[in-house]
């Protein structure tokens, strides 16, 4: 199967198909925007597909159990059993797994904060109660890595041994952020200014 997160007439779906044959829905129902759509998809090393899903320009969406977006899902591949596994997204952009099986995830910041997190099961980080760091009280996850939204509008991501590769749009660059168990380290510039706007890393 091909999978594909798409922007349709009433609503934003998961979709695949074999090639050259019928688009079965996996998902559907995710609010539509012109803005803050999201949209990465990926299977983790569980064999459940991940999605993140922007809040469809409704910040209000990324607090609320009752809504899909802004959220990262998980289910499985046919769809069935999806499930928020965490919350309080703007827009997720990418997301890969380290060798542990860790997640981290890319995610635009409105007006002064991207952010690199460590997604966990459960957790909420904090859109738009918080925009970077600044929760002290243990209710939102803090993000592990942060730059303003002119040097990065952090785009895909993937991982390569102990390294998390970073795609830039107004940066226009690719960010290489070494990764230090639950922690990571100084993010540098690659390929800074080379290719313009940098969509994604694979």
């Amino acid at each position: 199967y091909v999978y594909a997160y798409l922007t349709a007439a009433s609503d934003n779906r998961i979709v695949r198909f074999r090639l050259g044959g019928q688009v079965r829905n996996v998902l559907t129902g995710l609010q539509k925007s012109g803005i803050h759509n999201g949209g990465p998809i990926h299977f983790g090393p569980d064999g459940k597909l991940y999605a993140g899903v922007g809040d469809a320009a409704n910040s209000a969406n990324a607090q609320d159990p009752g809504s899909r977006n802004g959220k990262i899902l998980r289910m499985d591949a046919d769809g069935s059993g999806a499930r928020v596994w965490t919350l309080g997204h703007r827009n997720v952009q990418g997301f890969a797994w380290d060798r542990a099986g860790r997640m981290w995830a890319s995610e635009f910041g409105q007006n002064t904060f991207d952010e690199v997190n460590l997604i966990r099961r459960g957790r909420n980080y904090g859109w738009p109660e918080v925009e970077g760091r600044g929760d002290t009280q243990g209710r939102f996850t803090n993000p592990l890595v942060t730059w303003s939204t002119g040097d990065a509008s952090p785009s895909g991501a993937a991982i390569i041994g102990s390294n998390l590769y970073v795609a830039a749009l107004r940066g226009e660059c690719v960010w290489r952020i070494p990764i230090r168990g639950t922690s990571l380290g100084t993010p540098r510039r690659m390929l800074a200014g080379r290719y313009g706007r940098i969509r994604t890393v694979v």
